[in-house]
């Protein structure tokens, strides 16, 4: 064999794949070292809320140990009902547009839940195009300018891929900068028996120093005691719900036809609830018949045991027997997002006018109550 050969044939072994029995050991990164139990916050944790809404993120804080200082909520309405959960101590300030952060009383936490429309698919993902995220870089600038210990946020789960992940690589220099260590998970109602598949990202940033001392939060884990509550136990009264996971088998079974079913079904929906799209839970009045049919994507499950996408349409037989879209009353929904694990229910009132349009822009309180336990109580304060 030739000097050159004998090159071209080294060449080839080292290049090729390894041998079965050859064992090359994993390469790991450094360990985070075991939590300081002895380190963390105690005590009532003052915070602020912006864009608090109803008051949902205010009356889960409550539940584990927080004390609210002031909250921003431009709408009158919904700010009376936040009032009422905060207390006579809370101060309630009108737009984040109108306030300098040190025009703000310092809290140890900052709360927040930013118009999710500019990054979601309702919004077009316009993203910082969009004037309503001015709420989310306000939230920034009050935790670079104050530095509280640290700031929850939530928001659409489309944060972290919208733009091809621009925003959220920017979000993430913007904390960094700012002096904190973000942490973030992906949450569904689902994950605590909810009903609900609406998935979103829940954004923990840790005041570096802080963040040194307790590390990042352990895997999230809901607790085995959920109770999984499907849409049977929401519906008033009781109805018997099949699960149909494509719109035209759905429609084959109501109507024997599978051929016009997309144009008639898309018409049906124009008729009960103007503007709304097809994957889109049905508000509204309701409570006609006994056997409904839920729809759903492959993708989207409506069992309550794992995350999905969008929530459900149903459609029930009405007095007549004519099959129609069924829409939830506001009790059924207000069932949805109160607390069945921590039994805290949502501050909103079943009868107020504008029910629809505070759930539809809330959370589950399940949810938001689960992750505050997960982040706060079992996180950052003192073990």
């Amino acid at each position: 064999m030739s000097a050159k050969q004998r090159a071209k044939l080294k060449r080839a072994v080292r290049a090729a794949p390894p041998r079965p029995w050859r064992f090359t050991p994993p390469k790991t990164t450094k360990a985070q070292p075991d939590r300081n139990k002895a380190v963390g916050l105690s005590g009532d944790i003052s915070f602020g809320d912006v864009a608090s809404g109803s008051g949902a993120f205010i009356a889960a804080a409550e539940q584990v140990g927080m004390k609210c200082a002031w909250f921003i909520e431009p709408d009158d309405t919904t700010a009376a009902i936040a009032a009422r959960v905060a207390g006579p101590q809370a101060t309630r300030y009108r737009s984040v547009l109108d306030i300098n952060p040190w025009d703000l009383p310092w809290v140890q936490a900052l709360l927040a839940g930013p118009e999710c429309t500019p990054f979601s698919k309702a919004g077009k993902q316009r993203s910082f195009q969009d004037k309503r995220s001015k709420t989310l870089f306000w939230t920034i600038w009050f935790m670079s300018e104050r530095q509280p210990d640290f700031a929850f946020i939530e928001n659409v789960a489309a944060l972290k891929t919208v733009k091809g992940g621009d925003v959220w690589r920017t979000l993430v220099s913007l904390v960094d900068v700012a002096g904190y260590h973000l942490h973030h998970d992906f949450v569904c109602p689902t994950m605590w028996g909810i009903p609900e598949t609406r998935k979103r990202v829940m954004l923990l940033a840790i005041r570096k120093d802080l963040y040194a001392k307790v590390g990042a939060p352990p895997p999230l884990r809901v607790p085995r005691s959920v109770r999984h509550r499907s849409l049977e136990d929401i519906m008033l009264p009781p109805a018997q719900v099949s699960h149909y996971f494509e719109a035209h088998k759905l429609w084959a079974d109501v109507t024997g036809s599978v051929a016009v079913w997309k144009a008639d079904w898309q018409d049906k929906l124009k008729l009960a609830l103007p503007g709304q799209p097809f994957t889109v839970l049905r508000y509204g009045q309701g409570n006609y018949g006994y056997t409904a049919f839920a729809n759903a994507t492959p993708a989207t499950k409506h069992s309550s045991f794992g995350p999905g996408g969008n929530t459900h349409l149903v459609v029930q037989k009405d007095a007549a027997g004519v099959w129609a879209p069924r829409n939830l009353s506001p009790v059924e929904m207000k069932l949805k997002f109160d607390g069945d694990l921590y039994d805290v229910p949502h501050p909103a009132p079943v009868d107020h006018p504008d029910l629809m349009a505070i759930l539809g822009n809330s959370c589950p309180m399940d949810v938001l109550v689960g992750i505050l336990t997960h982040y706060v109580s079992n996180h950052l304060r003192i073990q």
